[in-house]
Formats: C-alpha cells, structure tokens, sequence
C-alpha cells in the first residue's frame, strides 16, 4: 500500500481511537499550561454599590506592576455585584446582608485589597474602621503620590465606640457614639479611566486596612491616574 493508502486503513479502523488520543492531549495540554502559565492575581478588588461595563471591566482587571521594579506582573481579581447599605428599611436588604457577610470574609481571609464604590459604600465601610488612612500611610510611604491625590482625598467619620446594642438591651444607662474622622477614600472621577465611563455621581476608591499587598494597591492607583 501506498502512504495515501496506509493513511486511510489507519483512519478507518482506528478513528475513534484517534479521536480519544486527541481529546486526552488537548486536555493534557489545557491542564499543563492551567499550572504552569496562569497568573495568579496580585491584587483582589471590589465594585460595591456600582457597577462596571465590559471595557471598564477589562481595564479595571488588566495586569499591573505587583512590586515597584516592575519585576512580576498578574492580573487583578474584581468582585462584582457588591451591594452594602445601613437602610434597613430598603427593598433590597437581604442582599445588602448576603453582600457584607461577604465582604467582611473575604476581608479577614486577606482576599480584599481596594474598593470601588460610591458615596453610601464609602461611608459604610469608613465607619466599620475597614479602610485605611491614606494620608497618615502615605506621608511616610509615598509623599510624591500623596501630593498628586491631595485634591481627590476626602474625609470620612471612623465610628470608635458605639453601644447601641449594649442600650437598646438595657445593659446601659448611657449611650456612647464616639467617631473620629479620616482621609481614606480617594475621589475617582476625574482619573482617565474613570471619566469617561458615565458615572451619574461620585466614586471612591478605598484601600482595605489589613491589605497584605499595600504596594500593588498603589500601582494599581497610579494606572488609575495614568492615561489608557
């Protein structure tokens, strides 16, 4: 038999077996550059009380710089669909609730690193102690970068004491609400990647307290106020 003739003995008799071979090294391969070639995000963000289009989306996730030589890149993590309010009273409470339980857990596993979100998330997270001062860490850490955010940051009430719930119980005569103000979130509309995206009213960027990974929250600001 000729080569022509080889080739098609082979593929009528031993089609389906080619078919699984091929199967099991395009899974092979798939598996293989899965471990091997993924990059792992450096930076775990959250959109709350707002949300983001396809080409925002791509912008807000796209690789940074995870240390200041530049020296390893990866992509950004983004948890969408966040919803938080204090309003009990408002149609969607339920899923504010199921929002914040997860907020709080993916804080205290260090998963959350920055928010992106408007005026009422600012505030709830501000007054939980959940963001961090930005000046006070910037003015030691990076006080060229402070002097470019200075018009963009804006104060918020940080809640120190509160006993509603020690009052409401009757397991006080006194109520205590002590709050103390901090420059933790950063005013966002103006930056390029913001200000075209249609946004009807402010939004803030806030970097978590308990962020392991201040450095790559900083790059991420400075792609932020750089052009696209």
């Amino acid at each position: 038999m000729n080569l022509i003739q080889k080739a098609d003995y082979v593929l009528s008799y031993y089609r389906f077996e080619i078919v699984l071979a091929v199967i099991a090294l395009v899974a092979a391969f798939s598996l293989i550059s899965a471990i091997f070639f993924k990059k792992e995000p450096v930076l775990y963000a959250g959109l709350v009380n707002i949300s983001a289009g396809e080409d925002l989306t791509a912008v807000l996730t796209k690789d940074i710089f995870a240390d200041e030589t530049g020296g390893k890149t990866g992509p950004v993590a983004l948890y969408a669909n966040l919803y938080v309010s204090d309003d009990a009273s408002a149609e969607n409470h339920e899923y504010a609730y199921a929002s914040s339980i997860k907020i709080m857990g993916a804080i205290q596993a260090g998963n959350l690193d920055l928010v992106i979100m408007n005026k009422e998330a600012c505030e709830w997270f501000s007054g939980r102690g959940y963001l961090l001062d930005l000046t006070e860490v910037l003015s030691e850490r990076d006080p060229e970068l402070l002097e470019g955010l200075a018009p963009y940051i804006r104060e918020n009430s940080v809640v120190l004491e509160d006993n509603r719930i020690d009052r409401e119980l009757n397991l006080t005569d006194e109520r205590i609400y002590d709050t103390a103000g901090a420059e933790n979130c950063i005013e966002i509309n103006q930056f390029p990647v913001i200000k075209g995206a249609g946004f009807d009213g402010s939004v803030y960027l806030g970097i978590i307290a308990n962020t392991a990974r201040l450095d790559e929250c900083l790059s991420y600001i400075r792609c932020l106020m750089s052009p696209p």
